[in-house]
Parts: C-alpha cells; sequence; structure tokens
C-alpha cells in the first residue's frame, strides 16, 4: 500500500502511519486473519491482488493509528495476556487453512477483551453480530493452542461520546467507555461458523452482501408526472402501488406511478479501499476504471 500525504500532515505523523505493520504482516505466517474470516472475502482477495498498488492518504488513517497505540500503550502496562497472536489449521470445503488472529486481552480472571473505537450509536442495538463472531473465533484460537477463557467482554470506547448526552439524551451510555458482554457459542456452532465463513472464502471475488455493502433497504418512491421529487417514499412495493392506487382514484385527472429506490451502498461509496478494482465499487462511483480479471 502506498501513501499521499495531500494535507500536509507533519513528518512524525506521516511516519507513525506509515511504519504501523502492513496487513500481511499482522497475519503472520497464516494464510487469513480472525478479522479477515469475518470480513468480506472480495475486499480480502482484491487487498492481497491489488494491496501494493492503492495509495491511501496518512490522514484517512489517523484513526487507526490511535486505535494502534492505545493497544499498544495498555500492552505494556497490562498483569494479563496482551497482544497475543495465536494460530491454529481450521478447515473450509476445499481446503485446510492457517489462521491467525490478535487478542486484545486475556486478563488474570480469564476474560478475554476486545477493544472497539466506535461511535455511539454502534451500541444502539447491542454488541454487533460481526463483533460476536470475532470474538468466538478467538475463543477457538485460544482453545486450540490451550488456553482456557471464562467469559467475554467487549470494551467500546465512544469516540463521540458528550457530557451533554449523557443527561439529555434517554439510553446515552452513561460513560465514555463501557463493557458489554458477549455470547459464548458452542464448539459445534463455532466449527460450522468457521466452514461456512472459509468456504465463502474459497470463492472467487464473490459479491459483497448488502449488510458488507452497508447498504440501507430499496425503497420505492410514489412519483407524479410534472414533480421531480417524490410525493413519498415506502419500504415496500404493494404499499407504493396501494397509495398509487387511491390517488388515481381522487385525482384521476393527475398521473401517478411508482418508482423504485435502489440504496446506497455506503462501504463502497465512501469507504472501500479496493472499489476502483471492484466492478460494483466503480458502479456504486460513477467510474469505469476496470474490475478484477
Amino acid at each position: 500500500m502506498k501513501f499521499s500525504n495531500d494535507n500536509f500532515l507533519p513528518s512524525a505523523i506521516y511516519d507513525a502511519v506509515t511504519t504501523q505493520l502492513p496487513r500481511d504482516a499482522r497475519r503472520g505466517h497464516s494464510d487469513i486473519s480472525v478479522t479477515e474470516i469475518v470480513g468480506p472475502p472480495r475486499i480480502k482477495q482484491l487487498l492481497d491482488r491489488y494491496g501494493d498498488r492503492i495509495t491511501v492518504d496518512v490522514s484517512d488513517e489517523i484513526q487507526a493509528l490511535q486505535g494502534t497505540a492505545m493497544h499498544e500503550y495498555i500492552a505494556k502496562r497490562s498483569k494479563g495476556r496482551s497482544e497475543l497472536q495465536l494460530y491454529s489449521q481450521w478447515s473450509g470445503f476445499q481446503r485446510m487453512w492457517v489462521a491467525s488472529g490478535i487478542v486484545d486481552l486475556i486478563d488474570e480472571d480469564d476474560v478475554l477483551w476486545d477493544y472497539k473505537n466506535v461511535k455511539v450509536k454502534a451500541l444502539d442495538d447491542g454488541v454487533k453480530e460481526e463483533w460476536e463472531a470475532q470474538l468466538n473465533l478467538y475463543n477457538r484460537l485460544c482453545a486450540d493452542n490451550g488456553i482456557g477463557i471464562a467469559e467475554m467482554k467487549v470494551l467500546a470506547i465512544f469516540k463521540d461520546w458528550g457530557m451533554e448526552g449523557k443527561y439529555l439524551k434517554s439510553g446515552y451510555p452513561p460513560y465514555a467507555a463501557m463493557t458489554y458482554p458477549v455470547r459464548m457459542w458452542s464448539k459445534n456452532s463455532t466449527e460450522a461458523y468457521i466452514q461456512y465463513r472459509l468456504g465463502e472464502h474459497e470463492k472467487a471475488f464473490p459479491m459483497c452482501t448488502s449488510h458488507e455493502r452497508w447498504a440501507d433497504d430499496n425503497k420505492f418512491a410514489l412519483m407524479r408526472e410534472g414533480r421531480k421529487t417524490a410525493v413519498k417514499l415506502y419500504d415496500t412495493e404493494a404499499e407504493a402501488r396501494i397509495q398509487m392506487d387511491l390517488r388515481r382514484q381522487a385525482m384521476p385527472n393527475k398521473v401517478w406511478y411508482t418508482q423504485e429506490r435502489i440504496a446506497m451502498s455506503r462501504r463502497c461509496k465512501f469507504y472501500c479501499k479496493v472499489w476502483e478494482f471492484c466492478d460494483y465499487g466503480q458502479q456504486e462511483r460513477g467510474t469505469n476504471a476496470g474490475g478484477p480479471p
């Protein structure tokens, strides 16, 4: 990966960002990391193939740098096992994989911790499914290496937390950092998940799911001829058509119709680092750079 410094940040910041361990080094001597197993296979495969052709600006990596600095600071002062890199062999449908993961902390009470720097709204619905999967794969790595885990927790550090929200917003986190327990899966459930996810990674450039693209649900617009904007948006086509029929009966002199509004894929549109090598990413950004061969 190449780095630019279009915002002319200090050289100390540039050096700190560009000397962080690259993806392949963090993966160690493995084929795939736990984070990659849980993540989109298409992005991993495109990064593996085109990573040395991607350019990112150091200013876009500041939050990642902050997270790395926090991890390293805590690791130096922890009484437990911090930044512990573990390996194991796991089976997909077509092959065996060497998997790896770096556990943030296993404390003196055998609690497995994972730190998350997130916005407050990230925990609106509780612990994310991918976080639960990630920690259960770490737990499996620990078990494969003879390490027993009593329970698992996420430490959520809210980067946009404010005192006003604590007192003025219902359901707002009372503290800038909160702990959340994570459900432990059975051995069979973990094994099934691992095989399924590795099976997805064995496919050649599979399309990212709507969840992986961070896409909202499509909407259906009730439209009136001569008007540029929608009269109203509906979640289903059936709802939109019912309202269209009612409007036609009430105002037969107007022309009414429905129109599907395809949801934006926010990851593809704004955040994906490999979008220029992905045909869907190019489509979302309105370019024709050429997709994967």
